[in-house]
């Protein structure tokens, strides 16, 4: 078994348990359009290593 794919595991499901009462919190601060561009920068961010590591 892959640690990797174990110690993913639990973190998918906190980020994802974690969304929604992050993004009420976000929405007190951010219209709509603003929290939109802060969801797919940090998407952009969190998902730009995984092209350079293939070969």
């Amino acid at each position: 078994m892959n640690p990797l794919a174990i110690l993913a595991l639990p973190l998918a499901g906190l980020a994802w348990g974690l969304g929604f009462p992050l993004g009420k919190l976000a929405m007190r601060e951010l219209d709509p359009a603003h929290m939109v561009l802060l969801r797919f920068i940090v998407a952009s961010i969190v998902a730009c290593p995984f092209p350079l590591a293939t070969k």
